[in-house]
């Protein structure tokens, strides 16, 4: 059993001195049925900052198979427009290789910093500095899975760059489901990936599943989606 110490935020955390909420989550990843993995999330807030770190683990059968990882966190502000990140850091490991990758921002503007090991630009990737506006990987998932008042259940519409790529999520159609909520979502593959996989596929569709929690916000439950490998659920603890 993997145990995940998200302290994260720890950096940012220590300059923050307003009154502040914390979140936490944890989620099994079953693809085709079998667990595959665990994504676990800690996040700080408070009126005018975040700071949010995740990670996603292989286990269970995937683990046996392959090795895979992802660790990222990201620190920014909180304006009346959405969240807006200052710095990105990742550790990637798709079980072939093991990547770094850091990036700040300007404005809300991504800096690519610096990506280990190094990689050629290719024809096909996105300039950082037309991406005005988007959210880290990270932060998109954070605000994908953060606990929201009942208002903002089934309304996110974020960009992101992952510092080669530009891609949407959105989620709507509310479905009330006794106490719970299901929403409709998507993830799109808008530019600066291979014709291939444009070709192949530009949607993929989810759902979302909202709860109500003990302090009166609603928070992600289950989310279910398909994948290139099959359909992927995920359960929260």
């Amino acid at each position: 059993m993997f145990r995940f110490l998200l302290a994260a935020v720890l950096a940012a955390g220590a300059s923050i001195s307003a009154a502040q909420t914390t979140q936490t989550a944890t989620f099994d990843v079953y693809i085709g049925g079998f667990r595959a993995g665990i994504l676990a999330m800690s996040a700080i807030e408070t009126d005018r900052q975040y700071s949010v770190a995740g990670k996603l683990q292989s286990s269970g059968l995937l683990r046996m198979i392959r090795e895979v990882g992802y660790d990222a966190r990201s620190t920014g502000r909180i304006t009346p427009q959405g969240f807006v990140p200052t710095r990105y850091q990742e550790t990637a490991n798709t079980g072939e290789r093991i990547s770094r990758a850091v990036m700040d921002y300007v404005n809300g503007v991504p800096q690519l910093k610096s990506y280990d090991p190094p990689q050629e630009r290719r024809p096909r990737d996105l300039d950082p500095a037309t991406q005005a506006g988007t959210l880290d990987p990270m932060t998109s998932i954070y605000s994908l899975l953060r606990d929201v008042p009942r208002d903002e259940v089934c309304t996110l519409n974020v960009f992101m760059f992952d510092g080669r790529r530009r891609s949407q999520v959105v989620t709507g159609n509310p479905e009330p489901d006794g106490q719970d909520t299901d929403c409709a979502g998507e993830y799109r593959r808008i530019a600066g990936f291979k014709d291939s996989q444009m070709k192949d596929r530009t949607t993929f569709p989810f759902t979302l599943t909202y709860s109500p929690a003990a302090d009166g916000t609603f928070r992600v439950t289950r989310i279910v989606l398909q994948t290139l490998y099959g359909k992927a659920v995920l359960n929260r603890r």
